[in-house]
């Protein structure tokens, strides 16, 4: 392929686009990610809406059997963290939702309002904020529908107060209690209740820091609207936070879900006693059962692995017993592959519990996998595989470098996922795996070999890596560095059999960290750390970990290397031996002629991050089929592309272009793929570009009527024509073109 007419024709990219049939399907992986509510039409029962703290909104039609997201008319990708979603009980296809997060150290918030059922949302409030994937993200809803008028609407937000809308949603005003946490708004008996939480709720005063807030110092306090639309705070408490409510009694009873028990009151809110479930435990639902008068339901955030903690009360709440008890394996129905048979997990942060309202016998329980059933009053529960939620956190997808239709997929909170009928589903690849997988690396000599690394969720232990020669019937770690160490990279090198490449964060110079560049030459069982490319005022990897870990690599901002947190910062080059190409974000590129032994700094002509930039590198992509040739795609300065191994370099697309966070090509090269993806930096629409011609027309596959979703990783099959996308918050598909 001539060169420069591959530059020039990226060059008007925006204006030559070729139409491109394409059709996008989400890949069955079963569910995985916390739903943090629900909601039943009352007048279709089988019709359920559930909301996610990364997923967005997801509606079933055959009574949680089987979902599909409902995300069309989101164009920023923190809309798909929902904290709140709400149905008119008149017009049951009128539905909102609330979403938002900390995006660019500020909260973020909107309400957007559905006409036909949740297949398109409009944006109808922008006033507002929330955290949709914060502390108190599976407390109760915050915006409730007047039962008396349907066209009266209320909604709190995280921070600025209590909202009101008085034409069904279109518009709305703010009523007061701005600069208060609240954690539910709430209708019963004909009252609006409201409930806060107080810097408890949050965490400690460093939990609060990293979450972009301050300490408030105010109560816990339950409002009751009055009849002239003020609101009369009733209860105060600066030892719990209120995050649910149950009303009955025409208001007499009222019962608070509380981060360290259940409260109880019989006198119209005026005091509150704990009731008898444990304490100094977290009770994150309150609900009641439509079919029987005075029976109340809640749950226990962890459960035993013996015992599911639900409770039920048959008196309103003055006594409570477990709902049920003596659950076994045989008990647990439809889980998929990476389930965990033991109410442990089944009980895992319930965050709602919803009794059907329609079956008395029947209630739907939502956790951090999805939404299970049970049709027989608690003695049996099914998942249904959890099909359509796939609320999954992607860190890299890797098609197989020889075996036709495998696909490996790795996941924040779940072991190595394999697909063998090209990425349409996936299966947990091992038992023995079922920690989080960050990166993987394929072997092209043993089909069932495959390479790992693992999660440490923050918690200072490192990231092992692991490997299985055996398609996961035994698996041996072989590489364990301690501390607040993080393996970034992982790949094989494609000239030198047995040879594979490693990546690690951490401090450069500790014996524990020992972060740097890592080559094993037998299969990765063992590896010696190469020479470091970086300079020598460098001291840790990432050189500005603090802002990296915090705006370009989490799922939100405090939840550092939780999930989508690995990146492709190192390619080996496909033609010529021992020449590898490691970045870092913000410090530059490097390369090695001699296998890591020495390095020469590539990084002139491409761009420079500073303080107040995000001009900050995402991936290295060596071309597979131009000798010299070498991709560098950055978050908020485009892609660029040099011709003779990294010595000068040249910019492709518009300075303005979306983000470039993936690449992926055929190994005839002449198919290239781009991931642009949104970020808080570079407020673009999420795009999928596409050539099938060297690069002379490009192609935009992506589908808006998925929302926004923020893609991580790609991997392209081009003689199927299918690409296999990862996002963080929604999960894998594949698009065929």
């Amino acid at each position: 392929m001539n060169t420069p007419r591959f530059l020039t024709s990226l060059l008007v990219l925006c204006s030559t686009l070729h139409l491109l049939a394409a059709t996008w399907h989400v890949a069955e992986i079963g569910g995985g990610g916390y739903i943090t509510g629900m909601i039943q039409d009352p007048r279709h029962p089988e019709v359920i809406y559930a909301r996610s703290d990364v997923g967005g909104v997801f509606k079933s039609t055959d009574g949680a059997r089987t979902w599909q997201a409902c995300n069309a008319g989101m164009d920023k990708w923190y809309q798909h963290h929902v904290r709140s979603i709400a149905m008119d009980p008149v017009n049951t296809q009128v539905v909102y939702r609330a979403g938002g997060e900390l995006v660019g150290w500020q909260h973020t918030g909107y309400i957007h309002r559905s006409t036909d059922g949740g297949q398109t949302w409009q944006l109808v409030c922008d006033s507002v904020d929330y955290f949709g994937n914060g502390s108190t993200r599976m407390c109760g809803e915050m915006i409730a529908v007047d039962p008396a008028d349907h066209l009266h609407v209320m909604a709190g937000s995280y921070s600025r107060g209590l909202w009101e809308s008085t034409d069904q949603g279109i518009t709305w005003h703010c009523v007061g209690l701005r600069g208060e946490r609240i954690t539910f708004v709430r209708y019963f008996c004909g009252q609006l209740y409201v409930g806060t939480a107080f810097d408890g709720a949050i965490g400690n005063r460093n939990t609060i820091r990293q979450c972009m807030d301050y300490q408030r110092n105010l109560p816990s306090r339950l409002y009751v609207m009055t009849a002239d639309g003020h609101l009369r705070q009733v209860f105060q408490s600066r030892k719990v936070a209120f995050y649910d409510i149950a009303v009955l009694h025409g208001g007499a009873t009222i019962l608070l879900a509380t981060n360290r028990c259940v409260m109880r009151s019989t006198d119209y809110g005026a005091t509150f006693q704990p009731v008898g479930l444990p304490d100094k435990a977290m009770y994150q639902t309150l609900a009641l059962d439509p079919h029987h008068e005075g029976r109340v339901y809640t749950a226990r955030k962890f459960s035993e692995q013996d015992t599911l903690r639900v409770y039920v009360s048959d008196n309103a709440g003055q006594d409570w017993h477990l709902w049920t008890t003596g659950i076994t394996a045989a008990n647990l129905h439809e889980l998929p592959t990476y389930a965990h048979a033991d109410c442990a997990w089944l009980g895992a942060s319930i965050a709602c519990l919803m009794p059907d309202c329609a079956d008395p016998d029947k209630m739907y329980l939502s956790n951090w996998w999805g939404v299970t059933v049970s049709y027989d009053n608690g003695r049996n529960f099914h998942c249904h595989d959890f099909k359509g939620l796939n609320i999954l956190c992607g860190e890299c997808i890797l098609r197989h470098p020889v075996t036709p239709g495998k696909v490996y997929l790795a996941m924040a909170d779940h072991g190595p996922l394999v697909s063998t009928d090209a990425g349409q589903t996936y299966r947990l690849m091992s038992s023995q795996a079922r920690t989080s997988a960050r990166t993987l690396a394929a072997s092209r000599t043993n089909p069932e070999w495959l390479m790992w690394s693992e999660g440490s969720k923050r918690t200072n232990e490192g990231t092992p890596v692991r490997l299985t020669a055996d398609g996961g019937l035994t698996v041996t770690q072989v590489c364990h560095h301690q501390g607040n160490s993080y393996v970034q990279c992982l790949m094989e090198d494609p000239l030198v059999d047995g040879r594979y490449w490693m990546m690690q964060e951490g401090l450069l110079n500790d014996s524990v960290e020992r972060g740097g560049i890592y080559r094993s030459d037998d299969h990765g069982q063992t590896w010696q750390r190469t020479a470091s490319p970086y300079p020598a005022y460098m001291n840790c990897l990432p050189h500005r970990r603090e802002y990296i870990d915090g705006n370009f690599l989490p799922v939100v901002s405090y939840q550092t290397k939780n999930a989508s947190g690995t990146n492709h910062l190192m390619s080996a080059d496909c033609f010529r031996r021992d020449v590898l190409y490691v970045g870092e974000w913000t410090e530059g590129l490097w390369r090695s002629d001699d296998a890591g032994r020495t390095w020469s700094n590539i990084s002139t002509g491409l761009p420079r991050a500073d303080e107040d930039s995000a001009r900050v590198l995402s991936f290295v992509h060596a071309d597979p089929l131009r000798r010299g040739g070498l991709y560098a795609g950055y978050w908020k300065a485009g892609l660029w592309y040099s011709r003779d191994y990294g010595r000068h370099w040249k910019q492709i697309g518009l300075s303005d272009q979306p983000v470039t966070n993936a690449v992926a090509m055929d190994k005839q090269g002449q198919t290239i793929c781009v991931a642009c993806s949104q970020h808080v930096s570079a407020d673009r629409p999420a795009a999928l570009f596409i050539s099938t011609d060297n690069g002379q027309h490009w192609t935009d596959l992506y589908d808006a009527r998925l929302g926004a979703l923020r893609i991580i990783d790609i991997a392209l099959d081009a003689d199927r024509r299918r690409i296999h996308v990862t996002t963080c918050g929604n999960g894998a598909y594949y698009v065929d073109y």
